[in-house]
């Protein structure tokens, strides 16, 4: 049973009709990915901000990349998780996300910016420009390289877990001291 406390309503979700299940999905789907996602493009965001003087198809671009970011993290099961504060991720996702960053960090560093310069990881708030002229922060990279190779990502996360903890149960049963 899953209860949700709303004012001073009690809400259990358990007993929830299969039709209000699908329109509050429907409702939350339209609204995280259409209200959240325009809001991110939007001439007052950061990225509009940055970006005042994108295209229509840049804006668009834009907004899909962050779309399928926000998907991601439906699937991942990150939604509402800043990367700075909140719940701690579930160690799987953790690893998954830090060897999903590995990959992006390669990738951008093999690339130049105008300077000449490696291409840097962004932080916070910050973007990167992409090659189809959007950009994208790096929550937003982490999302779209889990929707794209989730599956992989997550099979060697898993190795890597199960790797790190037959070490830790060595450690133990060899009696080190730390």
């Amino acid at each position: 049973m899953t209860t949700f406390t709303y004012g001073e309503l009690s809400i259990d979700s358990d007993k929830f009709h299969p039709n209000a299940v699908q329109a509050l999905l429907r409702r939350g789907l339209s609204h995280l990915l259409g209200n959240e996602q325009a809001a991110k493009v939007g001439p007052e965001s950061a990225w509009g901000k940055a970006n005042a003087n994108a295209t229509k198809e840049q804006v668009a671009a834009a907004k899909l990349a962050m779309q399928q970011s926000a998907i991601a993290t439906l699937y991942d099961g990150t939604i509402g998780v800043r990367a700075s504060s909140g719940p701690k991720a579930d160690p799987l996702t953790s690893e998954m996300r830090k060897l999903a960053k590995i990959e992006i960090v390669a990738i951008l560093g093999a690339n130049k910016d105008t300077e000449g310069k490696a291409v840097k990881f962004p932080t916070g708030d910050k973007t990167v420009i992409l090659p189809d002229g959007t950009s994208a922060t790096g929550e937003q990279l982490i999302g779209r390289r889990l929707a794209k190779h989730g599956e992989r990502i997550k099979a060697e996360a898993s190795r890597n877990i199960a790797a790190q903890a037959k070490k830790a149960k060595q450690v133990v049963e060899a009696g080190v001291d730390l």
